[in-house]
């Protein structure tokens, strides 16, 4: 199956004449434009420089910078390729191939001590440290998610945490003893029942009632899910 492609379509507002290829004006909005699309990936980020090369081999005439295609997939990376939008006075657009490369600190969570698998990942448990950014697979754990989120796996001292190392905390935890709302026409029953596996709001789950049978039921609380 061909992999679909995710671009980032921005549209710039620009007045007066931009000149086709590098020129100074040209550069400046391109590199303005790469880097709010880096600082919206990752709003923590540090850009200090970002660099712009031109891969076409046209003259500058009087084109300007009207938009911008950029890869999602290529937030992940320090430098990548991006295409430029340019117009020129008879609203003839054309699209130019430019290589760029991002120069930039990101401030990484790491372990301060050994953190357990399940154990929820607090404000205590992490310092952060300025890394300098080349490549990413996950994003880092924001601070926002500190306290609300769990560690999918044993975390040794020093090592980094990421979405893929760290989970939302499930609001039902597996063998969690709950009260089950039965709806039989107009009454509502309430039973015992034992979650099986874990579970957000307005998720299904399997739960276990009090005689040994296996149900299916909606997550509707902390305490409470509803068999239907």
């Amino acid at each position: 199956m061909k992999k679909q492609k995710i671009y980032i379509l921005t549209t710039l507002l620009l007045y007066g004449s931009a000149l086709f290829g590098f020129s100074e004006k040209t550069t400046t909005e391109l590199t303005n434009a790469v880097k709010t699309e880096y600082l919206k990936e990752y709003p923590s980020i540090i850009v200090s420089n970002v660099i712009i090369t031109d891969m076409s081999k046209e003259q500058p005439d009087d084109s300007r910078l009207v938009g911008m295609e950029l890869q999602r997939q290529s937030l992940t990376k320090s430098s990548s390729t991006l295409i430029a939008i340019l117009e020129n006075g008879q609203k003839k657009t054309k699209r130019v191939f430019v290589r760029y490369e991002v120069e930039a600190l990101l401030p990484m969570p790491k372990a301060k001590y050994n953190i357990q698998k399940d154990k929820i990942i607090a404000e205590d448990d992490v310092e952060y440290e300025n890394v300098k950014f080349r490549y990413l697979t996950a994003k880092p754990l924001d601070k926002e998610e500190l306290g609300n989120v769990i560690a999918k796996r044993f975390l040794p001292a020093g090592s980094y945490i990421t979405t893929r190392e760290a989970a939302r905390e499930s609001l039902i935890r597996k063998n969690n003893v709950l009260t089950a709302v039965m709806i039989d026409g107009g009454l509502e029953i309430d039973i015992e029942v034992t979650a099986l596996e874990d579970g957000n709001e307005n998720q299904t789950i399997n739960v276990r009632t009090k005689n040994g049978k296996t149900v299916k039921a909606v997550v509707k609380s902390k305490n409470r899910v509803e068999i239907r």
